[in-house]
């Protein structure tokens, strides 16, 4: 019986993860002359929070992400704190629930939500100008 419970689980998670699909986004425009991306590295593999605990742990969402950046000594200051940048990106994604990030318009949301806090972390010098999910996906675990 669990493992059909796993199994459905597993089948409606995938599916719903496909449904949503990726949002994808080609770096080769930025807005501005001096933009620069600046990968955060390897990509994230988050435990989504769930108001249901029957769903608790079979729900990822994995992510890479990439920020714009104003100018090549704004990225100098983001590398040195690039554990917190990690860090409310991971904190941002997992305190959202399945459900809020099904849509485009709720992971803009997100990505507004993030460039905030980033911003926010480093005295709202606006460094950073925008934020890139080149994958952002749902798996089950």
């Amino acid at each position: 019986m669990a493992k059909r419970y796993l199994a459905a689980a597993l089948a409606v998670t995938l599916l719903l993860g496909i449904l949503a699909g990726c949002d994808r986004y080609q770096h080769e425009s930025f807005s501005g002359e001096n933009d620069i991306p600046m990968s955060l590295g390897d990509r994230f593999t988050i435990n989504s929070s769930s108001e249901d605990d029957k769903y608790r742990g079979y729900k990822y969402v994995v992510c890479e992400v990439t920020l714009e950046v104003g100018n090549k000594a704004a990225i100098k200051t983001l590398e040195q704190r690039l554990h917190r940048i990690r860090g409310i990106v991971s904190d941002s994604i997992g305190a959202k629930t399945f459900d809020q990030l099904s849509t485009t318009e709720q992971r803009e949301e997100l990505k507004l939500e993030i460039l905030t806090a980033i911003n926010d972390e480093f005295n709202n010098t606006k460094s950073v100008k925008n934020v890139y999910f080149n994958d952002f996906y749902f798996a089950a675990g």
